[in-house]
């Protein structure tokens, strides 16, 4: 369950950043002259490279950006909340919203005989990874995966 309620959207990989990074960046390197983050930010996503959105370059600047979004991370899932209109966000949300139904429907339902189908049913979103498209992806083929699994137990 917590796989599924956990995102790792732009606020949180703000966060990590921010609180990581230098961190990481001193024990590895004696010494780094300039930072470049390359990143496809939704709100930049209309430019595509062989249909993957196009990732830009920026510098050091964007920390600030970060830091910003880090400030403005309580306003997720609320209406001020920019990428919550973005199809992958849509997406795990219902993710989330389906996997509460399939929780109960295995409480509801569990029998020693089909122990394993509603294993498989209770692990299905588990390979729900990536961020972006790549996400999208795998949340669509968890849901053709439930269908799958789903219509086992009728």
């Amino acid at each position: 369950y917590f796989c599924v309620l956990y995102q790792k959207d732009e606020y949180e990989v703000a966060r990590l950043h921010l609180n990581y990074l230098k961190l990481f960046l001193n024990k590895t390197f004696s010494s780094y002259k300039k930072l470049k983050f390359h990143l496809a930010p939704p709100l930049l996503s209309f430019g595509k490279r062989n249909s993957r959105p196009k990732k830009y370059a920026f510098g050091e600047w964007v920390l600030l950006v970060f830091k910003l979004l880090v400030f403005l991370k309580p306003l997720r899932h609320t209406r001020f909340d920019v990428f919550g209109m973005s199809r992958e966000r849509k997406l795990a949300k219902k993710l989330v919203t389906l996997y509460e139904k399939d929780l109960t429907f295995i409480f509801e339902n569990f029998s020693k005989e089909k122990s394993r189908d509603f294993l498989n049913l209770a692990e299905n979103p588990l390979n729900v990874k990536g961020f972006g498209f790549i996400k999208e992806i795998a949340i669509k083929e968890a849901f053709d995966n439930r269908l799958e699994l789903l219509a086992k137990f009728k």
